[in-house]
């Protein structure tokens, strides 16, 4: 993948996050709406990624 530039977006739980402190780790992002079907089909998917 590329470097992305630095920036800070709000969480659901009320916090922040911010792409910096991820400095040197593996970081996914995935944009996604309820209304895309296919992209709620795959949330089970991503779950057990992140369980790996």
């Amino acid at each position: 993948g590329q470097q992305l530039a630095d920036f800070t977006t709000p969480t659901f739980d009320g916090g922040e996050f911010h792409l910096a402190d991820t400095r040197g780790k593996i970081v996914f992002i995935n944009f996604w709406g309820t209304y895309c079907t296919p992209c709620v089909q795959e949330l089970p998917d991503f779950e057990a990624l992140l369980h790996e």
